[in-house]
This record gives C-alpha cells, structure tokens and sequence, in this order.
C-alpha cells in the first residue's frame, strides 16, 4: 500500500514539499501530548517538586500521517480439533482503541522518561 500510495503521488506531479490530491485525500493528523516523568527512585518530596517544573509539564506536538499502523492479535500456536489453525476474531473497535483520544502508552528512553498519550 504505501509504494502504491508512492507511486500515485509522485505520478501526479506530487514531491516532498509539493502536495497532490493522494496527499489531500489520505493524509491525516494527530495530537500526541507527552509528559516527562519523574525518576522513580526520586522520594514523593522531590517528584512533587519536579513536577511543577515547565520541563515537566505535558506538551503537545502535531503529527502527520498516510497509514497508521494496527496491533493485531497473535496467531494461535495451536491446532483446533479439526486440524486446522483457527485465527482468533477480534472486533475493530477493539484493535482501533489505541487511536481513541485516552489510551495512553508509556514510552522509556535512555535519556527521559515519556508518556506518550
């Protein structure tokens, strides 16, 4: 999908500063709001202080995008009775839940901690 969504922008006249209507049509764009936390070693006094701090405030950034990318459930490892894989069945609204506005995620890096929203 996204060397045929390529393929049709660049076709119709589309690079990376210039739009087409691939561009218009498909792009999206979402708010990720992220907040630095605390170390979690650092005792309650010191994290109510580093809380009120700007550097710990949550920010928000706006992002684009062509696809967003799903979490599908596991193929079983196991075959039924029939000798057959069965592929669990699970209801959209379910795997679409990361993208509903309150999920949050929790992201760790090396240098700062992240939560991701």
């Amino acid at each position: 999908m996204t060397w045929f969504l390529n393929a049709l922008h660049g076709a119709l006249g589309g690079t990376k500063k210039k739009t087409s209507s691939i561009t218009k049509a498909f792009q999206g764009s979402m708010r990720i709001f992220s907040k630095k936390l605390p170390h979690p070693d650092c005792t309650p006094e010191e994290k109510e202080a580093l809380l009120v701090t700007e550097e710990y405030q949550e920010q928000m950034s706006e992002s684009t995008f062509l696809f967003l990318t799903l979490d599908l459930p596991t193929a079983p490892l196991y075959k039924d009775e029939k000798e057959q894989l069965i592929i669990p069945q699970v209801p959209l609204f379910n795997i679409l839940g990361k993208f509903n506005g309150s999920t949050e995620k929790v992201q760790f890096n090396n240098n700062n901690n992240n939560r991701l929203k």
